[in-house]
């Protein structure tokens, strides 16, 4: 993702040399003769959640799109009428006029 003219990069790629010895694991080499230690490849195409939720922050400026968004719907009353009514369902959220 591009954003700023900065380029993040998500994807990691990380060779393990631990786990294979841990879990001893061999293969035969090429003269079957002698068995060796695999290398283990472990990849993530998104990188951390954290840092992907943290371009993703960036690229939006903190306002999530709908489909992102923890709160896609608030009932919002318009007059001393509907309060009543937006408490009773349950969401309620005082309502400030911003410019867009």
């Amino acid at each position: 993702m591009q954003d700023c003219h900065v380029i993040n990069e998500c994807l990691s790629l990380q060779l393990d040399f631990q786990l294979p010895d841990r879990f001893k694991l061999e293969y035969s080499a090429e003269d079957e003769a002698k068995s060796e230690t695999p290398v283990m490849i472990h990849r993530a195409i998104l990188g951390s959640v954290e840092r992907m939720f943290a371009i993703l922050l960036e690229h939006y400026k903190g306002k999530w799109p709908f489909w992102l968004s923890p709160r896609q719907a608030i009932v919002c009353p318009v007059s001393e009428k509907s309060q009543s009514y937006a408490l009773q369902v349950g969401w309620f959220a005082a309502c400030f006029s911003t410019p867009r």
